[in-house]
């Protein structure tokens, strides 16, 4: 699978990961989880700036690269 940073995250799930920590924090920490999370999925950051190669033998990685699998780009 190929794709961008921020559909590689949400295929695998970072909304869960930020709605969980987001129990588990004060406002503070809310806010900086928030803040890095922009900076991880945003277009304008690093959400398709940086991409994802997934190669493997005998592993599904569909699910992983769920969310905009850009393998006919390459």
């Amino acid at each position: 699978g190929y794709c961008h940073q921020a559909g590689f995250l949400f295929g695998n799930g970072i909304t869960g990961l930020l709605e969980e920590a987001d129990e588990r924090t004060d406002e503070v920490g809310r806010v900086r989880l928030r803040e890095q999370f922009k900076r991880l999925t945003l277009p304008t950051e690093m959400g398709e700036r940086f991409q994802v190669m997934g190669f493997s033998r005998d592993v599904d990685l569909s699910a992983a690269f769920a969310m905009g699998d850009l393998t006919w780009r390459l």
